[in-house]
């Protein structure tokens, strides 16, 4: 990261992901990932993300965020000569203020991530995997951190950009954020997705539209309006389709959710025909930024065995 926290920004202090003492979150798949495991990584990412970001306003003590994770899995796909991979994170967390420890927020947070390429762009099969799953956690961990400083604890934030090795490790690992629109999506800002990332929903490049209905996703909300259009013309390439789903789900509404239950019908993508029936289990991904009062602020919790992966 590109910046450090600074004198009186807003502190957040994000506590070890714990995990449930019953079953094991971590779901397997074709391709394991390498140690340490994924609490420990989301733990070590969320933190490094939240303190590297500028974040201004809330209480001026600061909070504390403790969250436990209840589902990760990392799904990967290949056809013919493409390969994609789709990663998961399900955290249930309470935010507290740090100086009376009053209750600020408490509910599901769902992260998602995609990416895929030609497979003939790495000299082997492992190599590619671990690269997707850098990318899709890159991602997706900015993005938890933009749910929960502006999301969830209503503050301002500055973004910096993802710094490199070099230009290779750069083509390896640069996910969608790292696009000229991440930090559009990274600022869940509505109206910045209107101004930026709308003009490009229909841009001749794929990996534009995908970007750009990214942050479309991350702009989405139940309680504010839709602002990707009034019909959805679901694209052509899968790798776009999975950022409008996505969005469509961190809307929630009963419209968009209607749209993901017909698309289900429709995907022939059997990754990204899972991803719309989890959706749809869960009656989206997305949550309420309004501000609630402690008692109103009720767990979310997954659906448990009926939702897949």
């Amino acid at each position: 990261m590109t910046q450090g926290r600074e004198a009186g920004a807003t502190t957040i202090d994000f506590q070890p992901i714990s995990l449930p003492q019953e079953t094991n979150p971590v779901v397997p798949g074709d391709y394991v990932l390498d140690p340490p495991p994924p609490n420990d990584v989301l733990t070590s990412a969320i933190s490094s993300e939240l303190d590297a970001r500028a974040l201004r306003g809330g209480e001026p003590g600061g909070y504390i965020v403790q969250c436990k994770l209840d589902r990760f899995a990392f799904r990967t796909d290949t056809e013919l000569r493409h390969a994609i991979a789709v990663l998961y994170a399900d955290l249930n967390c309470s935010m507290f203020t740090k100086s009376d420890h009053a209750l600020t927020w408490r509910g599901e947070l769902r992260g998602r991530g995609m990416t895929g390429g030609p497979k003939n762009a790495f000299d082997h099969e492992d190599d590619m995997w671990q690269a997707y799953a850098d990318r899709t956690m890159s991602d997706m961990v900015r993005e938890l951190a933009t749910d929960i400083a502006v999301g969830a604890l209503h503050l301002q934030q500055t973004v910096g950009a993802r710094a490199f090795a070099n230009e290779d490790a750069e083509h390896q690992t640069a996910g969608v954020n790292d696009s000229p629109l991440g930090p559009v999506a990274l600022s869940g800002d509505p109206h910045a997705a209107l101004r930026d990332a709308i003009p490009e929903l229909r841009s001749r490049v794929a990996g534009m539209r995908a970007t750009a209905w990214n942050a479309v996703a991350m702009a989405s909300s139940p309680d504010a309006p839709w602002i990707g259009g009034v019909d959805t013309v679901l694209d052509d390439d899968a790798f776009v389709r999975f950022f409008q789903y996505k969005a469509l789900a961190r809307h929630g509404s009963r419209a968009t959710l209607l749209e993901l239950r017909r698309a289900i019908k429709r995907e022939n993508q059997d990754l990204l025909k899972e991803f719309l029936k989890d959706a749809v289990e869960s009656d989206g991904l997305g949550f309420p930024r309004n501000i609630r009062a402690p008692a109103e602020a009720q767990t979310t919790t997954i659906n448990g065995d009926d939702t897949s992966p």
